[in-house]
């Protein structure tokens, strides 16, 4: 009689805790389908700069496959001035101290900001379409100076627009906005 209850008590314990194993297991599966250990896939897209110099009306980092790159856009102008934007560049690396752009950026020379033709004007407070670049658009790079993004990947990193404010003798300044966005389609 006793090693009979000695049984019974065994497989109500297995029982009790396998109920209970299972249980975890199923909330488990129900976070995971629910996307809760996806976290880059609920970080919300945004594009900033600092205060008083551009606003995002509109970012888009589209792919083809190989790259990622900022193709035509909105900015707004926060500025009490006309601004000239002459270029832009698209890149997840650090700047450097000396110039204030991240490495392999090209184009963005400060003395032909006014001369090389605009890509793009703004009123003082105004809003309006510019080019990525003259080409309409500029290569995105990652931390590690790769551009190949996927349809569908997260792009963190910073776009940086080269600008010059009317009456101010042609000096280019650039100012570096961030950006989290999904990569689209081409």
């Amino acid at each position: 009689m006793g090693m009979r209850m000695k049984g019974q008590a065994a497989m109500e314990y297995l029982t009790t805790y396998g109920w209970a194993i299972l249980v975890v297991v199923l909330v488990l599966v129900a976070l995971a389908w629910m996307g809760v250990f996806r976290p880059q896939e609920r970080i919300q897209e945004r594009c900033s700069f600092p205060l008083g110099t551009f606003a995002c009306s509109s970012m888009r980092i589209s792919g083809d496959g190989t790259q990622a790159y900022v193709k035509a856009r909105e900015l707004e102008s926060q500025f009490d001035s006309d601004v000239v934007v002459c270029g832009f560049a698209c890149s997840a690396q650090a700047a450097d101290v000396n110039t204030g752009l991240p490495p392999g950026v090209a184009g963005m020379d400060a003395s032909v900001c006014l001369s090389q033709g605009d890509v793009g004007a703004l009123g003082p407070y105004s809003r309006g379409q510019v080019k990525a670049s003259t080409n309409e658009r500029t290569v995105c790079y990652d931390a590690g100076g790769a551009s190949g993004f996927k349809v569908g990947d997260k792009y963190l990193g910073r776009v940086y627009v080269q600008y010059a404010v009317s009456g101010d003798a042609g000096k280019a300044r650039v100012v570096a906005g961030d950006v989290i966005a999904q990569v689209q389609p081409a």
